[in-house]
């Protein structure tokens, strides 16, 4: 099957590691794939898969940005020459780009939802959700049934899968090296890797990080990631008096060693799709304290795989990142029947799989 993909870039996020696994796992299974976007700092890694990259102008906010569509004339000759089965989309801009070029071309299009969508006017009157839609989780199936009533026969639950090939659990010498090459003498260290951006919950975190520090003087918070709102939390850092124990990192491979940095990972989103990097966290088998939203308790079972906590609550994200922190064992074994649950139900194997098998009823039913 020769597989169209389509996204916004190929940066750190949530999405790129869901299209990596994604790709990696057709490739193997002997499909063909292509992929659109705007490019980014992963992309080496897609094509030393075998992904066959096509830029194009995506990087946008807007559905009706001109520079994107001054592309679809050859974006359709790549879908003729390469006889191209199937469009995917995995973003609200680019599910407009798929389904101009599957009206063009007459090839199948659709999309994956990754998340919530607001229900204004624009979104309800050009849906373009394609001849199927992917709800990574429960949440965002209802999301998809009740705010734009989707019909049931379109919508298939198919969950984010884990590259586990990618990960491995962390130990302590993992952790030594990881800690020598980003030069952290502090410990512990608590991790988080996301785009910086308000719906994470960074600032949530960094105000419970006070009452951290005073139970352990010593502790780092390593924020991963890139977005606009990194000056915003700086100067929160700074008014709180944190500068020396808050470090932020650039753009980074997060299936490299940065998850053997941390001693606890911290998920406060405010609302979430999923949550794939809490997913990585707990395929290094490190423990998570999360936020009670979206998708997350598909994966974080209070006291089981992980600590839950209500969202905007500070407090309770500060005991629950201490109460791991004192009972290193309690943490460890979190971590570890978290990293059994994961490997037993979140294989990126499987979510290709199910895609897959999707793909073939889409293409049946034309």
């Amino acid at each position: 099957m020769n597989i169209l993909l389509v996204s916004t870039h190929l940066n750190v996020g949530g999405i790129t590691s869901y299209l990596f696994a994604l790709c990696r796992q057709y490739i193997k299974k002997g499909h063909h794939v292509f992929l659109v976007s705007a490019g980014g700092a992963r992309a080496a890694e897609f094509l030393r898969e075998g992904v066959t990259l096509i830029n194009a102008a995506v990087m946008t906010k807007s559905e009706i940005n001109p520079r994107m569509y001054c592309d679809v004339p050859r974006l359709l000759q790549v879908i003729r020459k390469n006889k191209i089965d199937i469009i995917h989309s995995h973003t609200r801009v680019t599910q407009f780009l798929g389904r101009t070029l599957s009206f063009f071309s007459g090839v199948p299009y659709v999309a994956t939802c990754h998340g919530f969508y607001k229900t204004h006017w624009f979104r309800r009157t050009f849906p373009c959700w394609g001849k199927a839609v992917v709800a990574i989780s429960p949440p965002v199936k209802d999301h998809l049934l009740q705010d734009f009533k989707v019909s049931p026969k379109r919508v298939f639950l198919i969950a984010n899968g884990i590259d586990l090939a990618s990960f491995k659990p962390v130990d302590a010498q993992a952790r030594l090296d990881a800690r020598q090459k980003f030069k952290i003498t502090q410990n512990p260290v608590i991790g988080m890797v996301s785009r910086l951006a308000d719906v994470k919950g960074h600032s949530v975190l960094i105000d419970a990080m006070p009452k951290i520090v005073k139970n352990f003087p010593e502790v780092l918070l390593f924020l991963a990631g890139e977005g606009k709102m990194k000056e915003q939390l700086k100067d929160q850092v700074k008014q709180l008096g944190l500068d020396n124990h808050v470090m932020f990192a650039s753009v980074f491979n997060p299936s490299g060693d940065i998850l053997s940095l941390f001693n606890v990972f911290a998920m406060p989103s405010l609302d979430e799709g999923f949550g794939l990097s809490g997913m990585e966290a707990q395929a290094s088998g490190l423990p998570i304290v999360a936020t009670n939203v979206g998708g997350i308790p598909s994966f974080v079972f209070h006291e089981k795989t992980g600590l839950l906590v209500p969202p905007k609550d500070s407090e309770a994200l500060a005991d629950a990142i201490i109460r791991f922190l004192q009972d290193p064992e309690f943490a460890n074994q979190i971590g570890q029947q978290a990293l059994k649950f994961i490997q037993e139900n979140f294989s990126s194997e499987i979510t290709a799989t199910k895609t897959l098998q999707m793909y073939e009823k889409v293409l049946e039913a034309k």
